[in-house]
């Protein structure tokens, strides 16, 4: 069964509201934040489930697009639900 965007964000806000102890809001809020990337994230599994059907131009365009928006949304989630904001714990050169 697929599901829009509104269905998955209201079941993803309810499943996190009955484990955790935030307040409906933020639930919401969280929701959003895991699946706004959605569609970024279903093209790097595609990548990543035949990586050759893919040109290097797509390739760096679907990665790129993952990395902005997967990881801005979930340092966002994770301060909410967690509270706790993930740092890049493998350093940079």
């Amino acid at each position: 069964m697929k599901y829009n965007d509104d269905r998955m964000r209201d079941l993803f806000a309810e499943a996190i509201y009955k484990e955790s102890r935030l307040d409906k809001a933020l639930c919401d809020e969280v929701a959003f934040h895991v699946i706004d990337f959605k569609d970024e994230l279903f093209a790097l599994c595609q990548l990543m489930s035949d990586p050759g059907e893919f040109s290097s131009k797509q390739t760096m365009q679907i990665i790129q697009a993952y990395l902005v928006y997967a990881t801005e949304h979930s340092i966002a989630a994770s301060e909410l639900l967690l509270g706790y904001k993930p740092e890049n714990i493998f350093g940079s050169s």
